[in-house]
């Protein structure tokens, strides 16, 4: 709540996208306790704590550490002592899959266009089924009100109000291509590992075969 003096009531609500129906119950129940001023009432909802959160891992800033760490530790007489613990110290190497969530928001919001995006773009299952509703033009809080499952649900909730969102569809424009390329780069490095791991595992044989496809395949492109 924010309040100065005023010689009217003058209240303002400001609530999440998908709350916005409760603006005019909020402001009844502040008539009810305050007769003249200006009073903005701010709400947020704070889902994480009940929410099925993702952590990963940001491996370009992971490796971008290990590198300079093991060049400290070839240039100078320190002692070379990297663990797990203190690599999970250092900032930005834990991400929140949040970018599939963004778009989710931005495009609920009407920030970005429904050209813009496809389902296809989102790996995550729940995300994926929200877009198409989304895509279709239909709203948002029918979705949320067809969903039984109460653990699907908060997490519905998370990515529609994903915030703080862009102020203008420009900026909104600029951070969407941000999360598509980071969504792209995600979905890249899961199948490199998926194919470093077949190689790894493979016999000489199916090593042998798999180069010749990849060389074969290179030369196709050239």
């Amino acid at each position: 709540l924010r309040s100065v003096n005023n010689r009217y009531l003058d209240c303002g609500v400001k609530l999440p996208r998908l709350y916005a129906f409760c603006e005019d119950a909020v402001k009844q129940a502040v008539k009810q306790s305050v007769t003249r001023g200006k009073v903005d009432v701010f709400v947020t909802v704070n889902l994480t704590q009940s929410s099925d959160v993702k952590i990963g891992l940001n491996r370009p800033v992971l490796e971008g550490y290990l590198a300079a760490m093991r060049a400290i530790a070839d240039d100078y007489p320190v002692r070379d002592d990297v663990s797990v613990s203190s690599l999970s110290r250092l900032p930005e190497v834990f991400t929140v899959e949040k970018a599939e969530q963004e778009l989710i928001s931005m495009l609920a919001a009407g920030l970005i266009s429904t050209e813009l995006l496809k389902p296809v773009d989102f790996t995550d299952e729940t995300h994926r089924a929200l877009a198409e509703w989304l895509l279709s033009g239909k709203p948002a809080g029918a979705y949320v009100e067809g969903v039984q499952d109460e653990a699907e649900r908060q997490k519905i909730m998370q990515a529609l109000n994903y915030a703080p969102l862009p102020a203008d569809r420009e900026k909104a424009l600029e951070e969407a291509e941000e999360c598509l390329r980071t969504i792209q780069y995600n979905r890249d490095s899961q199948r490199s590992e998926q194919i470093k791991q077949q190689i790894n595992s493979a016999s000489a044989e199916q090593k042998a075969e798999m180069y010749r496809r990849m060389a074969a395949m290179w030369d196709h492109e050239d």
